[in-house]
């Protein structure tokens, strides 16, 4: 039975737990238009790759006018993953056989497919979408990293960064997301000693056709503060990625 990966889920979200959020620069508010980004012309087959402005229409429909809005298109995506995967590269994980559920497989590698990742933050939270389009010989490795398995004693995760510890816990969530396969997570970070800081990341993610969509809030709160309603973010996540993948069935 394989791991699931962490990065299979948000990638964006990702950034944010490795404290790369300046990489991915969320708060400069400036998201790449069809006049900048080179696309791929549109396609119309049925099982043809949308192109990145095809899916950059669903993220922006999705946006909004959110504050710190941003997005990143699929060659940025790719260069954000692997600064992300170096940033891991020091960080010694406890149990050592979990590290892959952190750094995992990425749908970033898949090749073929195009990506758009669209974020909005505040100064306390951040909501993600990512929309992947996909050739039809990626969709068995994503159905097999999206299978309702266990995190196989990967519930609970600590990183030792400069001396310093990070605790993770993971949970799966139930969702009743409309997709031929979907899964959700929890994911609670609790900040080294003295930080008095904890992240709550909920995700919803799931593959309908050849459609990929993860939405994720990421909450970030200090200790002894108002607990995230976990079912309630749950439901704002399903109700948008429902909204995406009706809009990408459109474009079919």
């Amino acid at each position: 039975m394989q791991k699931r990966s962490m990065m299979i889920l948000p990638l964006a979200t990702a950034f944010v737990l490795a404290g790369c959020s300046g990489t991915v620069e969320y708060g400069s508010g400036v998201a790449p238009t069809a006049s900048t980004t080179q696309s791929p012309a549109p396609v119309s087959s049925e099982n043809s790759i949308l192109s990145d402005e095809q899916a950059m229409k669903v993220v922006e429909q999705l946006l909004g006018d959110a504050e710190g809005a941003h997005i990143l298109t699929t060659e940025e995506l790719r260069a954000q993953s692997q600064a992300m995967k170096q940033q891991f590269d020091g960080v010694q994980i406890e149990p050592a056989k979990c590290r892959q559920v952190l750094t995992g497989s990425s749908l970033s590698d898949l090749g073929a497919s195009t990506q758009v990742v669209g974020t909005s933050q505040t100064a306390s939270s951040s909501r993600t979408y990512q929309v992947i389009s996909l050739d039809d010989t990626k969709l068995d490795t994503v159905r097999q990293l999206l299978q309702p398995d266990s995190f196989d004693g990967c519930e609970q995760v600590t990183e030792h960064v400069k001396g310093q510890d990070i605790e993770r816990q993971i949970k799966t969530l139930q969702t009743n997301l409309a997709a031929d396969q979907a899964s959700a997570f929890q994911l609670t970070t609790t900040g080294p000693q003295g930080s008095n800081t904890t992240a709550v990341a909920v995700s919803v993610q799931g593959l309908h056709g050849n459609e990929y969509v993860s939405v994720t809030d990421v909450v970030m709160s200090t200790h002894g503060g108002e607990e995230v309603d976990v079912q309630q973010v749950l439901s704002s996540l399903t109700k948008n990625a429902n909204k995406a993948f009706a809009a990408l069935e459109s474009m079919r």
